[in-house]
């Protein structure tokens, strides 16, 4: 599906709409993590910062999920993301 059309996180998320299996009890989750990127220091987006993961400070991309759970049926699905861009003015670089 990817490979065939060119797709915004907006598009993507309409067309996930469709699979999620909602339920009256529901969790929903913001989650961040660091992309290691320890030897990327040329990637625009690659700052040192706080990795939960390394318990450390580490060379990264920051990024926040936010997730839907469904605990009826114990399934997750990704409802969108945003990409931590310090330089940027509003502190983020993408919105899904």
């Amino acid at each position: 599906l990817l490979k065939k059309e060119d797709f915004d996180s907006q598009k993507l998320g309409r067309n996930f709409q469709k699979e999620i299996v909602t339920h009256t009890e529901y969790y929903l989750i913001f989650d961040d993590t660091v992309l290691n990127k320890e030897y990327g220091s040329n990637i625009e987006l690659v700052r040192r910062q706080y990795s939960g993961n390394k318990h450390k400070v580490a060379r990264g991309i920051g990024i926040v999920n936010c997730i839907y759970f469904n605990p009826k049926i114990e399934q997750v699905w990704i409802i969108d993301y945003q990409v931590y861009g310090p330089d940027s003015d509003n502190k983020k670089i993408d919105y899904g």
